[in-house]
């Protein structure tokens, strides 16, 4: 048996990865994050409230998410081509299947559920093949690929009021569906890479750590996880209700829509340039990152003191940069952190973080407003969440050196058999996890109070 071409990384094939990866970004974050036209018109056809109708985006975006670990596992054992044709194959169905709802229910199970598990297939292959085929340029590539998401975003907003125009949101619907089912030829693209070791190790190695549990032991990405799970509460908020919060103060759906489509813009410019910078070796991704979170929370809360079409277009602009600098920035995190080697099984457990915050967070807003009668609250909550996220990342850093000199030390011990003696900068490591692990519970607890008052 022929043994595979080595694939030397941020050359030729890599390119071509990179292309695909972007197209993938551009279809599945351009459905999900347009969904606030299709929002509008559901509101008037299944007659709901706005909380309720809200699940149907809540739902495909939280099980894009959730699947995670399960994509991961997939993508480990079949390889990223295969799962993401199966994705696409998934997606598409779930979409058509879906113009034939009769109720929310069946909405929610096919375009949600079924449009979840196919683009969070999709998702997480094309991240992973990014960050194996590049190495010199890899944030720069994630953070190109990753911009798809702005693009799809610019293009999808205006699309699918133009599609819901002409032929009925069933009719964009089946289009969307046809488009998704680009995902196939995407998907060929994905040419399995062999290992830099020997083939036979390397399959036994991976058929070993198809799923990596031991990282939910790691105070570093359960910090990073719980940053995840906050920023997402507030993540869709704007993509979701900032047409309608627009309808309300008096604008057509005409300009609405562009409210989405400066998003995707900033998005898009916003995620180069974020790439570009964290390849320089001056720059520190982590910095950035938290910045980002705290400046769009901040500025998420004050949007319900905006009324004005000029001011929404601003808000757009910055919340459009600072979600790049998010999205496009946590992989680079996390190969900072964990390593490479964990990247699938990273990847997947954190979109599991997002996921189950995803779930929560629209609805949770369709909620308060649905209480309130105004998206003042709904917009405050999703802002106050996200600049949260940056904040408690702030030591990240520190915990994970932390967290690596423990596993040196408890390694030096065994070898050595010395009596275990732990140096001063050691203890200090574990009182810093100890004060995060607090202060992570902390927020659980809150989350959880805020649930209740929801039920």
């Amino acid at each position: 048996m022929t043994k595979s071409k080595r694939i030397v990384p941020d050359q030729g094939w890599s390119w071509l990865v990179l292309f695909a990866a972007f197209l993938s970004n551009v279809t599945f974050d351009g459905v999900i994050f347009s969904f606030g036209v299709f929002y509008v018109e559901f509101l008037g056809y299944f007659n709901a409230g706005r909380a309720q109708t809200s699940w149907i985006g809540s739902v495909i975006s939280a099980v894009y998410a959730v699947v995670g670990p399960l994509a991961s596992v997939l993508c480990n054992k079949f390889g990223s081509r295969a799962v993401t044709i199966m994705g696409s194959l998934i997606a598409s169905s779930g979409f058509i299947l879906s113009t034939f709802s009769t109720n929310m229910t069946m909405m929610i199970l096919t375009y949600g559920v079924l449009g979840g598990i196919g683009f969070g297939l999709m998702y997480l292959c094309c991240y992973v093949m990014v960050g194996n085929y590049f190495e010199k340029y890899r944030a720069m590539a994630t953070g190109v690929a990753s911009c798809g998401s702005g693009v799809g975003t610019f293009i999808f907003a205006p699309l699918s009021l133009l599609l819901i125009e002409s032929y009925g949101w069933k009719g964009a619907m089946w289009i969307i569906a046809g488009l998704v089912l680009n995902g196939v030829v995407i998907g060929l693209v994905f040419r399995p890479l062999p290992s830099p070791s020997e083939e036979d190790v390397g399959k036994e190695k991976s058929k070993k750590s198809l799923c990596d549990f031991s990282l939910l032991r790691k105070p570093a990405f359960l910090v990073f996880g719980i940053s995840s799970f906050l920023c997402m509460i507030g993540f869709f908020v704007p993509f979701i209700y900032l047409p309608d919060y627009a309808k309300q103060l008096g604008i057509g759906p005409g300009k609405s829509a562009i409210l989405l489509s400066v998003i995707g813009i900033f998005n898009t410019s916003g995620r180069i340039m974020c790439g570009f910078l964290s390849d320089k070796s001056w720059v520190d991704s982590l910095k950035i990152y938290n910045s980002a979170l705290i400046i769009g929370g901040a500025m998420t809360m004050g949007c319900s003191f905006i009324n004005s079409f000029a001011m929404l277009l601003i808000y757009a602009a910055v919340f459009g940069v600072c979600i790049a600098s998010y999205v496009s920035l946590c992989v680079i995190i996390l190969i900072e952190i964990l390593g490479l080697e964990r990247l699938s099984s990273s990847f997947g457990f954190l979109n599991m973080f997002r996921g189950v915050a995803t779930i929560l967070g629209a609805p949770l807003a369709g909620f308060l407003y649905d209480v309130t009668g105004t998206y003042d609250l709904a917009f405050y909550v999703a802002g106050a969440s996200i600049a949260t996220a940056g904040l408690i990342c702030l030591p990240l850093r520190m915990l994970s050196q932390c967290t690596d000199t423990k596993d040196l030390v408890d390694l030096a011990e065994k070898q050595s058999d010395l009596p275990a003696n732990k140096p001063l900068q050691l203890q200090q490591c574990e009182l810093t996890q100890s004060m995060i692990s607090l202060t992570g519970s902390s927020i659980m607890i809150q989350s959880s109070h805020s649930m209740a008052l929801k039920h």
